[in-house]
């Protein structure tokens, strides 16, 4: 336990992570393993539709072209990725917050791969694992 409470308190390891879980993404987008994560987890109605082709970039990521796919794994991938960050980098929510919201920006000008519902599921993960965090480190 102590030496996951000296991790935490340590600037290299939170940067350190940020890295390897940047290039653990990246790295999904160039293998075989991509295939198999761009599909659909929830589909959408006609309402969400509304939404999801005002929020998503024209080149978002999917296997299916079309905006009958409400959450897609991307935002699973998005959601565990923040529960972890959120988990052992508690203190760092605001720094994750705005880094989170800056690679948004790249994708939507660089790539135009955005979603803006990446965010909200960033932000539900983050609290997802400050919560665990709180339950199980700061007892």
């Amino acid at each position: 336990m102590k030496y996951i409470k000296d991790a935490l308190n340590n600037y290299k390891f939170f940067i350190l992570n940020i890295f390897v879980l940047t290039c653990i993404c990246l790295g999904i987008c160039n293998t075989r393993l991509y295939d198999k994560i761009t599909h659909c987890v929830v589909k959408s109605n006609l309402y969400l539709n509304s939404i999801t082709s005002r929020t998503r970039g024209n080149n978002y990521f999917l296997t299916i072209n079309d905006n009958t796919c409400f959450i897609t794994t991307w935002h699973i991938i998005h959601l565990l990725q923040y529960i972890y960050l959120g988990f052992f980098f508690p203190s760092y929510y605001v720094i994750l917050i705005v880094l989170g919201i800056l690679f948004e920006v790249v994708e939507k000008y660089f790539i135009g791969c955005e979603d803006l519902l990446d965010i909200v599921f960033n932000i539900s993960g983050l609290f997802i694992g400050i919560c665990i965090h709180r339950v199980y480190i700061n007892k």
